[in-house]
């Protein structure tokens, strides 16, 4: 017996995860970034400075860069030094 299959049309978009959730383009005074430790030292100072954290870290080669660049759908977006995917699969 063979079916025939159609492709799904939707009439609205399908929602995205981070979708109906407020994210802050900007940090306060004072405020901690959510990182993971597991990382390593978070260099804050590159928070939404997407240039200067990629250098930091080529530099540093080590570490992680919470928030370090920003997207309207998704919010903050870290960046994390690691040197293959094996150093990272136990994470």
């Amino acid at each position: 017996m063979l079916e025939e299959f159609k492709v799904k049309e939707f009439k609205e978009k399908p929602a995205l995860s981070g979708e109906g959730k407020t994210f802050t383009k900007t940090k306060t005074k004072n405020q901690e970034i959510p990182h993971n430790k597991a990382f390593g030292k978070n260099f804050k100072e590159f928070y939404h400075d997407l240039k200067g954290a990629v250098a930091k870290l080529i530099e540093a080669k080590e570490g992680q860069v919470a928030g370090a660049f920003y997207r309207e759908d998704l919010g903050d977006i870290d960046l994390v030094w690691g040197a293959n995917a094996a150093d990272l699969k136990d994470l």
